[in-house]
């Protein structure tokens, strides 16, 4: 059964623990001494833990999180692949954690089936980005919001690192499909090596997303070459069933960014009968999935 509080709770480690591990709470103490072993400058990591207001479902915590994060610009391949790995990951029984910033962590907690924690920089009756309103609210009533802060507190500049701290530190596996050098990602990044989490980035074209890049080339990440490899063996590490999906063409092709008119040459009406469907959609002369 679905613990849904009407209005936000207020949960101390104590109460928390009930629904997550005591080593993940354990982790934001220890977090501060990390950060002075790894001569971690950034403030945010030294803030105490008090507890979380919380507003959905608090049985999410329970589940193995994958923490998919990333830049506010993201290219529209890692935009398919972030849609991917958020639908297939929630699909299998992961949920998705992230910040509900505009760009990668929207596209994720958008497609992954409200299997999904949203932790905010801001109060936690406040909306922000007021663009993700309908997101938030929806996942306030089918998913989870989390945040450290109470009411309509304002963001700020260093409440979104401390907010990037307990996705990191409550997630099982960091995803960063697309980011810049010196962007929040690249610090989230950096605290994930910290604290020893499976990171995970996209293989991208020279001069894109620099900073993924930069952390396949110190061998910091692993990068991604196959989605349906990668969540079969999340799933193997977290004991989760894999049933084999059968693959659609169409939806294949979809997922690849193909030409409207190559598509119209292989699959002929279906590819009508899938727009209609709300299974694929155009965008200029390529299809994607919906």
């Amino acid at each position: 059964m679905h613990t849904t509080p009407a209005q936000s709770e207020f949960l101390e480690s104590s109460a928390l623990a009930k629904y997550l591990s005591m080593d993940k709470i354990a982790l934001l103490d220890d977090l501060i001494h990390k950060a002075k072993e790894n001569n971690l400058k950034s403030k945010h990591l030294y803030k105490a833990f008090n507890g979380v207001f919380a507003r959905g479902n608090l049985s999410l915590l329970k589940k193995p999180k994958v923490a998919i994060i990333g830049t506010r610009s993201p290219n529209q391949y890692a935009k398919q692949m972030t849609t991917q790995l958020a639908n297939t990951l929630s699909q299998k029984g992961f949920v998705i954690v992230s910040g509900g910033a505009i760009g990668i962590d929207s596209i994720a907690h958008l497609n992954a089936n409200n299997n999904a924690i949203l932790i905010l920089p801001c109060g936690i009756d406040a909306i922000y980005p007021k663009e993700n309103a309908t997101l938030i609210n929806n996942l306030a009533q089918n998913g989870l919001v989390l945040s450290e802060y109470s009411g309509t507190y304002k963001p700020m500049k260093h409440t979104f690192l401390e907010r990037n701290r307990l996705i990191i530190a409550w997630s099982d596996i960091i995803i960063i499909p697309q980011a810049d050098i010196k962007s929040g990602s690249s610090s989230s990044a950096n605290l994930a090596i910290t604290l020893q989490k499976p990171l995970f980035v996209l293989p991208h074209r020279l001069h894109e997303s620099r900073g993924t890049q930069e952390l396949l080339h110190a061998q910091k990440a692993q990068c991604i070459y196959d989605i349906e490899s990668f969540v079969k063996n999340a799933c193997e590490i977290h004991n989760i069933a894999y049933m084999q999906e059968i693959k659609d063409p169409l939806l294949e092709f979809a997922y690849n960014n193909g030409l409207f008119e190559d598509a119209l040459k292989l699959f002929g009406d279906l590819v009508f009968a899938y727009e209609l469907e709300g299974k694929i959609k155009r965008n200029g002369l390529y299809i994607v999935p919906c």
